[in-house]
């Protein structure tokens, strides 16, 4: 069995999931500039700051909350909030929450927000490596499947997964280990010995319930790892972590 190496313990492992945004993905790169668009269709109904604060989000400083909905949430929740927003603004519920799913589609389909979709740095490298040791990897993810298969395929490395399996898979998402679950059920490996690797809190809760090896939060776009206090690894970078077979 192959083993990963952090902070100079090695940990046997048959696979290693992860989280996509934050972990995989540049945070910054993909959900600011979304963000950002997103106002631009709400001109009116969301001035001001409060559709940000809702989210968690800080435009004008590029700041994202570690422990805020954008960052741990799944699309579900955005919706919920934005709706929520336009509803305090004078907005009938039901009008608020077609109005957000209408104009988050469409910008779906025009902006090119992901123009300048960054991968975390030493990701790919780490990928490499647990392939070229015969680990199986997966991505489970807040996002919805096709969204997150999309995203991966854009910064090519889609291939280095074995399955991709977002919240639209599950009946509950993060922090419960539904998606932990499925991904070990589709590549038939164990939780016991398979390693989580998120950039949120969620992330290593889900790792806790399903019982998984380890857990490591990695720390791309927060201040600290303050916020990982479930975490049995914290990393600044994926240069500290090893594969070997």
């Amino acid at each position: 069995m192959a083993t990963v190496q952090i902070n100079g313990r090695r940990i046997p492992v048959q696979a290693v999931f992860f989280d996509k945004d934050g972990t995989l993905i540049d945070f910054s790169s993909i959900w600011l500039p979304w963000a950002q668009h997103l106002m631009t269709v709400f001109p009116d109904q969301m001035s001001g700051n409060d559709a940000e604060k809702s989210l968690g989000i800080s435009l004008a400083n590029g700041t994202v909350d570690p422990e805020g909905p954008l960052a741990i949430g799944s699309m579900q929740d955005v919706r919920s909030i934005l709706a929520n927003v336009l509803y305090v603004h004078g907005k009938p519920w039901h009008r608020a929450f077609h109005e957000v799913i209408e104009r988050m589609d469409h910008l779906d389909e025009t902006a090119d927000h992901l123009r300048n979709l960054q991968p975390v740095e030493g990701a790919h490298e780490f990928l490499r490596s647990l392939k070229n040791s015969g680990v199986k990897t997966a991505v489970v993810t807040a996002d919805d499947s096709k969204t997150a298969a999309a995203h991966l395929q854009k910064l090519g490395i889609d291939r280095c997964f074995d399955t991709v399996i977002g919240a639209d898979e599950v009946k509950r998402t993060k922090p419960y280990p539904d998606m932990v679950k499925l991904a070990a059920e589709r590549l038939d490996v164990r939780l016991e010995e398979t390693m989580m690797i998120g950039d949120t809190n969620s992330d290593m809760i889900v790792g806790r319930r399903g019982r998984m090896c380890s857990t490591v939060g990695i720390v791309t776009y927060a201040d600290s790892a303050a916020h990982l206090t479930e975490a049995d690894f914290t990393v600044s970078s994926y240069h500290e972590l090893t594969c070997k077979s």
